[in-house]
């Protein structure tokens, strides 16, 4: 039995057998056709999208495999549809197990279709993804130069475009296109928040698609209106737009400049890289880098398609490294978690010291209350007992001077913040159930703590009056 399925090797049996494939992963549903993959978000709508972005990839190409299918109903995981001239979807349904699809596929395409492994070669991507035909790649490979990659040939030959070229290489939703001058930056669209949030497994695809829809016709943002609806919570939403927003800033500062790495990596000379970079500046309006070191004959198209994706590796490890700066408590406090998840008994030493911690600090804040509420009512000149002015403890607990009434006592959340705890919806939170439960428990603990507070509370009223008593007999 075959374990996974080509996209493309799925597409060319829809074209043979002129049928539409339709399956359920992960909650969302797809339908495969000939030439488009498609993504239902309401009961009468769907959208195209690159199927790189949803789906596992093996040399550069998306397959399907079991993990994460679902059942369509009570019918098997697939149900296929005969597509109509029109290009519509026929009215007629054939349920399907995935060994039964695979049967089908071996049947009409042969056995080898799904035996096939890909490289990721160029050569094999463009054929896959139907960019060229066998024809004009074995035309290209029969003139090209000796020192010629295929790539180079089918751009000079005029089979195929340098654009075309990346986007099989890269894939359309990853690959980064240079503004003209003047112009604002635009992402590409696995670099925006969404598309983040949709890889971290905190929105569904077709959640996605309905808010990007909803928010596009009210004149909002999708990330705004998941928040309001649950979906996903407003750290997550505020951490991922961070990292779209910190992408977009080092594009547009030219941070991991791409020349370097062609330098680097050998390909361009550095001095032949100063002399291009000299004509580029000179030409209005300037050409991409790489496009013109391709023209040029100084690059090849494979290795401008590897030096892009380093870049964007490189922006991504400079955007992590931005993003620890700016959230030490935050990414502690999940180092803390996942290692008490990996350790049990270090989460239980860390639990009870986090109780013992806020025992003490509980037990503290009754006798400054007491002692802080008893001075308050004797007032000035009449005052039997020294008030110390309290300051915060080496956990970093915030102790205010108790006022009459009770006021000023630290409450539940003054704890948790000030033991460097996130808020309960923070995304490190989410992630480590270990780290929910360490909190979950301490809570409650401190929650004890406050009853045993409020008790302090009425000893100190009590201690107040009779203080006030002795000091006018």
């Amino acid at each position: 039995m075959a374990d996974r399925i080509f996209i493309s090797t799925l597409q060319a049996f829809c074209r043979a057998a002129r049928l539409a494939v339709t399956f359920r992963r992960h909650g969302d549903i797809y339908t495969i056709t000939d030439s488009d993959v498609r993504c239902r978000y309401l009961s009468d709508q769907s959208a195209s999208l690159d199927p790189r972005l949803v789906l596992p990839l093996e040399g550069g190409l998306a397959y399907l495999d079991a993990d994460g299918l679902q059942p369509l109903g009570d019918a098997g995981e697939f149900r296929l549809q005969q597509v109509e001239r029109d290009g519509t979807l026929g009215l007629g349904l054939r349920a399907l197990s995935w060994d039964q699809l695979t049967a089908e596929i071996a049947a009409k395409r042969g056995a080898s279709a799904l035996e096939v492994r890909h490289t990721g070669g160029l050569a094999d991507l463009l054929l896959a993804l139907g960019t060229c035909t066998e024809v004009e790649i074995g035309k290209a490979a029969g003139y090209k130069a000796p020192e010629e990659t295929l790539g180079a040939a089918l751009v000079r030959l005029g089979a195929i475009t340098l654009d075309a070229v990346l986007e099989a290489l890269i894939g359309p939703a990853y690959l980064y296109r240079q503004p003209a001058p003047g112009q604002d930056v635009v992402l590409p669209q696995a670099d925006r928040a969404g598309e983040i949030l949709f890889r971290q497994g905190l929105v569904s695809r077709s959640d996605l698609l309905h808010y990007e829809l909803l928010g596009s016709k009210q004149g909002r943002e999708a990330l705004d209106l998941l928040v309001e609806e649950g979906r996903v919570t407003a750290q997550q939403a505020r951490h991922a737009r961070r990292r779209e927003d910190l992408k977009r800033q080092a594009r547009a500062q030219g941070k991991a400049p791409l020349g370097e790495i062609l330098v680097m990596k050998g390909w361009v000379a550095q001095e032949v890289l100063d002399e291009v970079l000299s004509h580029q500046a000179a030409l209005d309006p300037p050409p991409p880098l790489g496009h013109l070191l391709v023209d040029r004959g100084l690059l090849s198209p494979e290795h401008l398609a590897e030096g892009l994706r380093q870049q964007d590796e490189r922006l991504d490890a400079l955007i992590d490294r931005d993003l620890k700066a700016e959230e030490p408590s935050t990414r502690a406090g999940f180092k803390r978690g996942a290692a008490a998840a990996s350790d049990p008994a270090l989460g239980r030493r860390r639990r009870r010291a986090a109780a013992g911690g806020i025992a003490t600090a509980a037990l503290g804040l009754a006798v400054i209350g007491l002692l802080g509420y008893a001075a308050y009512s004797l007032g000035p000149g009449r005052s039997a007992v020294a008030v110390a002015t309290p300051t915060p403890d080496p956990l970093g607990f915030l102790i205010a001077a108790a006022g009459r009434g009770g006021e000023g006592y630290m409450t539940i959340s003054d704890v948790k913040r000030s033991a460097g705890r996130p808020a309960k919806g923070d995304l490190d939170v989410l992630e480590n159930p270990e780290y929910v439960d360490e909190s979950r428990e301490v809570e409650e603990f401190v929650a004890n703590q406050q009853a045993e507070l409020d008790r302090f509370r009425g000893s100190a009223k009590a201690a107040s009056r009779l203080a006030s008593g002795v000091a006018g007999s």
